[in-house]
């Protein structure tokens, strides 16, 4: 896990996000820079805004809900994927869904953005695993 790691939640569910960073901390060190949105807009104006320096060497890897309303996780993933090269390239995208839906599995498998489709609920033991960290 390299320390400039930014882990970046983005899911309309409140609750969800809060326990989700709470999974993320406990799974992974309280010292981890962690941003959560209930608004994806927001979320997506924290990623064009903190690595819009093209020297950064940051990386975000988000956890990002596609079943929102208003702006999907679907419109999440074509706002990034229209960004600079740069910023595409520093940004690692896990789906982290409640769908049982095959499509939206095979969707987000097929879509060069996305390293990896995560079955909600979020858990220490799934991080843990996400990061070889077991």
């Amino acid at each position: 896990m390299n320390a400039k790691n930014k882990f970046l939640i983005i899911d309309d569910d409140t609750t969800a996000t809060l326990l989700y960073g709470m999974i993320l901390k406990l799974a992974l060190g309280e010292k981890i820079d962690l941003q959560t949105f209930n608004l994806p807009e927001e979320g997506v104006n924290y990623i064009k805004n903190e690595l819009k320096d093209s020297e950064s060497t940051s990386q975000i890897i988000l956890f990002l809900d596609i079943n929102m309303p208003i702006l999907t996780g679907w419109d999440v993933i074509d706002l990034i994927d229209k960004m600079d090269e740069k910023i595409k390239e520093q940004i690692t995208i896990y789906i982290l869904s409640s769908s049982i839906d095959n499509k939206d599995k095979k969707r987000a498998m097929d879509h060069p953005l996305v390293s990896d489709f995560i079955e909600k609920p979020l858990t220490v033991e799934k991080i843990q695993a996400l990061f070889y960290l077991v």
